[in-house]
């Protein structure tokens, strides 16, 4: 199968700089499936310690996977980071600060408006068309006026369409023009040509029309008070001028008709006297309550002026207002950026300004005054308001965008690379038939499983393929997938859950259950496994044997903390030289206390003590296959449990298969000889005998371990209930098997079929195939582990190879390949155990099952491959050779003289309960 490549971060950095601009990113293909998944399983939250029960609140973030803090910080640390990302970005993209756009990369900018205009023109276009029906609509309003209203509410309405008209006749226009790929890269610009049209129909309208109108309604009804007023018999010229002659007075009329005449002598009121319409008087700043420019006129005159030149603008002005505001409102739903909002907000702002300028009455009044700083600050003020908003918007839109397109830019590096591989491996595959004259010969790993599915996908992909037969080929798909190895096997837990009582009664389900169904692994339905009544447990053991020493406090600590800061790379020689030769009891311990499984599975310390202690012991000192080993499976396997993908893992298996897996781990390599099962089978070795030469080893493995827990001292099964007990053992026995590389290509095989069928939920949905997974990879980890510790474990593996080689050697039986001393050839070795083993299987799980924090360990081994490959390039044979001049001097530039041995320690073997399976 195509394999990404190992690249270090400077050459990922390096080729990320030549590759091609991207164009514009579609939106299905936005989230990743393993994106998606993560967010589904976001029950944890990112950096958050996992735990096996508790539920935290998933971050907030955006549909296109940001988190939403970077536009709507709500605490210190939030605005913290907000700002940290966003300065990162300017120093990077160069932001400019008023606009946001991409200043210093102008193809950048040209890509982010293209994946812009493809996210926001139908949202533009369909606020268009809203507003556009919505103008219709009142414009219909006029009609009535224009037809049968007096000639000056004919010519305001007439006015009122005229301004409409630009919306009306452009809005459709503009936006089938819009909607043409020619002029999509002009969207921005069209747009806010539209919403200026918007803005010059409604501010005039509303400032020249409404105002129009008012002034029309003002002066007909002024008029008929005037009308009604001169019809009054008493006349006050004639009087008035009497007085004025008479004595030195002055005088003033009033719109109720009362004459006020002051003399020197009294004050004298006629209530009953109307002023004459022609009568001129003259008002100017000296009078106390006259704040306007000079004015002399009839009354008539002057009552027409202070109505249409200083009331009616003042309020017409406070009214209309909302419009230039409505415009700023209506303006972001056309999808505007920030350099294409502040060109509207500024000629909104200035032609309510100078509309302001020209109707307001000059005048020393400080109310007036005020109110007309109000007018100006409030629009200035909310328009500065919203531009800051659309330009904190567009910055966040830009930083998802640039989001998106990174993660984009890694795929398409991680494209390019395994196509390069794939030609790669094509042009080696020509070169190796040309020199051998035979292509055929090459070795097919894909089962035949994986090709029937192939092909069914390829039938399924056929464009003319009826509806009724695609639907049963997705079931016939599902079937081969779901079912595993087990084709040919009825699925009767399935059918027996969905039987009911009058269909089946109790004696034949117990029959069919027993008999019929499978013996593989069943989950059970309780969440926690939970302990016996009192009646049923068995007495835990309170007491260590005698040979066995309590975890010592101190070392448990640093045991914990060299868990914690080395993950799936923990030293584990220097645990065990830290616990005296004791790894696993000490890393399972660790664990046990970190999951609380105590007290979840019921299992009492000090048995578990006992258990863990006498495993370690049983173990044999090989240089590969000993506790160290054991233990590094162990803490492997918990890593990848708990850790990889902020504990993922965690919500997918309960209390219970996680105990299982780790004493799994611990146990499936228990009183390992050193010597493969095709070394056994071969010898004809008692255990071969006794097991048929089927995982000769692996049923050894569990035989001892289960045998050394039969007793009670070592019974950690003891606190479960039978059927759980039951369901733990069948976990363990299957998780065992898997070690096996025998059936290591089934289970490639059975996730490539998944793979290839698109139905990775019944990967996870299946506890024992993640089970068998996740031991699977800890088994082989070494591979994947830092170079100095891949090659540590490479040397004691090669050693344990060659010593199975001098035992065939002695024993006059064919040497096995790669175990011949004195034929060294590891490079070669190493390289043909990670092109058939670890890359197809690390590579199918990386795809099916783990979101991106699998890929450190994925791509060390790649590196860890590369290396092998440099090797074999130097035509270097040694693993002593390969280790001073590839990997020690790549990475830690060391010599051999510097390289300490490997080999194990053989730790004292203490009185044991098990028998000697390996004499």
């Amino acid at each position: 199968m195509p394999r990404i490549a190992p690249t270090s971060s400077e050459d990922a950095d390096e080729k990320q700089d030549k590759v091609r601009p991207l164009g514009a990113i579609p939106a299905a293909s936005r989230m990743s499936f393993s994106a998606g998944k993560a967010l589904r399983k976001a029950s944890l939250q990112p950096g958050a310690a996992p735990t096996l029960s508790v539920d935290t609140p998933a971050v907030r973030r955006s549909s296109l996977g940001l988190s939403t803090s970077m536009i709507y910080p709500q605490s210190p640390a939030e605005r913290h980071e907000s700002v940290k990302v966003t300065r990162a970005m300017e120093e990077r993209y160069g932001f400019n600060f008023l606009t946001n756009e991409f200043s210093t990369n102008a193809s950048l900018e040209k890509e982010y408006q293209a994946y812009c205009t493809e996210i926001n023109l139908n949202p533009a276009c369909n606020s268009s068309i809203l507003l556009w029906l919505l103008w219709i609509v009142t414009s219909l309003i006029e009609l009535p006026k224009l037809i049968g209203g007096d000639a000056a509410e004919r010519s305001i309405s007439l006015t009122s369409l005229l301004f409409s008209l630009p919306v009306l006749v452009a809005t459709p226009f503009l936006v089938i023009i819009v909607r043409n790929k020619k002029y999509q890269d002009r969207m921005q610009l069209i747009f806010c040509i539209l919403v200026h049209f918007c803005a010059f129909s409604l501010l005039g309208s509303g400032l020249v029309c409404a105002s129009q109108f008012t002034l029309h309604i003002a002066q007909r009804d002024i008029g008929g008070i005037e009308s009604l007023a001169a019809n009054i018999s008493a006349v006050a010229t004639s009087f008035c001028g009497y007085v004025a002659s008479a004595y030195p007075a002055s005088f003033v009329g009033n719109v109720t008709g009362q004459v006020f005449v002051s003399t020197p002598n009294a004050l004298v009121v006629y209530n009953s006297v109307a002023l004459n319409s022609s009568q001129s008087f003259g008002l100017n700043n000296y009078s106390s309550f006259w704040s306007y420019p000079d004015r002399t006129g009839t009354l008539q005159m002057t009552l027409d002026y202070y109505v249409t030149d200083v009331v009616l603008p003042i309020a017409q002005l406070n009214a209309n207002l909302v419009r230039p505001l409505i415009i700023l409102l209506i303006a972001p739903l056309f999808k505007l950026d920030t350099y294409y909002f502040i060109a509207t907000a500024l000629t909104t702002n200035l032609c309510y300004f100078i509309f302001l300028s020209l109707v307001f009455p000059v005048t020393s009044d400080q109310y007036l005054i005020r109110n007309k700083f109000y007018l100006v600050f409030v629009l200035a003020g909310l328009s500065s308001i919203m531009a800051i908003r659309v330009r904190q918007t567009d910055r966040f839109m830009r930083l998802n965008f640039l989001h998106i397109r990174s993660v984009e830019e890694k795929v398409r590096i991680a494209q390019e690379q395994k196509e390069q591989i794939q030609n790669e491996n094509r042009s080696l595959k020509r070169m190796l038939e040309a020199q051998t004259g035979h292509g055929s010969d090459a070795l097919d790993l894909d089962s035949p499983m994986a090709k029937v599915i192939t092909d069914l996908t390829k039938i399924q992909q056929s464009p003319n393929l009826d509806a009724g037969l695609q639907q049963h080929l997705n079931e016939i798909v599902t079937l081969l997938t779901k079912q595993g190895h087990n084709l040919f096997a009825p699925d009767i837990h399935e059918q027996l859950k969905m039987k009911r009582e009058v269909d089946l009664d109790a004696d034949t389900k117990g029959w069919a259950t027993t008999v019929l169904a499978s013996k593989s692994y069943q989950r059970n339905n309780n969440r926690r496994s939970s302990t016996q009544s009192d009646e049923e447990s068995i007495q835990p053991v309170m007491t260590l044997r005698p040979e066995v020493r309590l975890p010592d406090e101190a070392i448990l600590s640093k045991v914990n903390d060299m868990m914690k800061a080395g993950g799936w790379n923990v030293d584990i020689h220097a645990v065990s030289e830290l616990s005296n030769g004791k790894p696993i009891s000490y890393v399972t311990y660790v664990i046990f206390e970190r999951h609380n499984m105590f007290s979840f599975c019921s299992v009492e310390k000090h048995t578990m003590i006992n258990f863990f202690w006498f495993i370690d012991a049983g173990y044999l000192p090989n240089p590969y296959h000993n506790n160290c080993h054991a233990a590094d499976v162990v803490n492997y396997v918990e890593f990848m449990i708990s850790t990889v993908d902020n504990g993922f893992f965690l919500t997918l298996l309960n209390i219970q298969e996680v105990f299982a897996a780790i004493v799994a781990a611990a146990i499936h390599d228990f009183r390992h000889p050193g010597k493969s099962n095709n070394f056994l089978v071969k010898s004809q070795h008692s255990l071969a005998v006794r097991y048929s030469d089927s995982s000769v080893l692996e049923r050894m493995h569990l035989a001892e371990s289960f045998f050394l827990a039969s007793e009670r001292d070592f019974n950690i099964f003891s606190g479960m209930k039978p059927k759980q007990y039951t369901e733990v053992r069948k976990a363990i026995i299957e998780m065992v098997l898997t070690t096996d590389l025998s059936v290591h290509l089934q289970l490639v095989g059975s996730l490539k079929a998944a793979l290839l069928s698109q139905n990775r939920n019944d990967v996870m949905d299946s506890p024992m195939m993640l089970m068998k997974i996740i031991i699977k990879c800890a088994d082989v980890g070494h591979s994947s582990k830092s170079t100095q510790l891949h090659a540590r474990w490479s040397e004691l593996i090669i050693e344990e190879f060659f010593l199975q080689g001098d035992e065939e050697k002695e024993l006059g039986m064919e040497i096995s390949p790669f175990m011949n001393r004195s034929l060294e050839n590891s490079a070669k070795n190493q390289l043909g155990f990670f092109e058939f083993i670890i890359l197809p299987f690390f590579d199918v799980v990386a795809e099916i099952v783990f979101t991106p924090g699998f890929k450190p360990i994925l791509d060390q081994v790649h590196i860890n491959y590369n290396l092998w490959k440099k090797a074999e390039t130097m035509q270097l044979k040694s693993i002593k050779d390969i280790l001073d001049q590839v990997f020690y001097v790549d990475e830690h530039a060391t010599n051999s003289m510097s390289r300490i041995s490997f080999m194990p320690k053989q730790p004292p073997t203490p009185s044991s309960p098990t028998s000697n399976a390996i004499s």
